[in-house]
């Protein structure tokens, strides 16, 4: 079950359609990382294949979810990407906001290999 903040939903004027879409957004995302959860990416090739286009997916639902939100688009603000399954990047760091804007990536992270998440852009999300 998700959670909204009441107060944010009224000072970003949204209405009950946006809402609607922001819990499918939350669901979306549950889905995907129990889809996750069932890959075997650090020794399996086709997994891990399947683990990084999930975790492109991922962004794009961040980027939808900030624009429901009436929020900017942008990835700095992004803080599923480090949560999903799998991934070995460290998630204390990535939440601290001293490293706000920056994405710490460890180099055994099957699912980032050592580049972020956002190898592959995507279109119309602001850089």
């Amino acid at each position: 079950m998700t959670f909204l903040s009441k107060q944010l939903i009224d000072k970003q004027e949204l209405l009950e359609e946006d809402v609607k879409e922001i819990e499918d957004l939350h669901h979306q995302k549950d889905f995907l990382f129990e889809l996750m959860k069932e890959l075997d990416p650090q020794y399996i090739t086709h997994d891990r294949m399947v683990a990084k286009l999930y975790a492109n997916l991922l962004e794009s639902l961040e980027y939808n979810m900030q624009r429901v939100w009436k929020f900017e688009q942008n990835q700095e603000y992004h803080s599923w990407w480090y949560k999903i399954p799998h991934c070995k990047c460290p998630k204390m760091d990535n939440a601290d906001p001293l490293y706000s804007g920056r994405r710490i990536i460890s180099g055994d992270c099957v699912i980032h290999n050592g580049k972020p998440a956002n190898a592959f852009p995507v279109k119309g999300a602001s850089e």
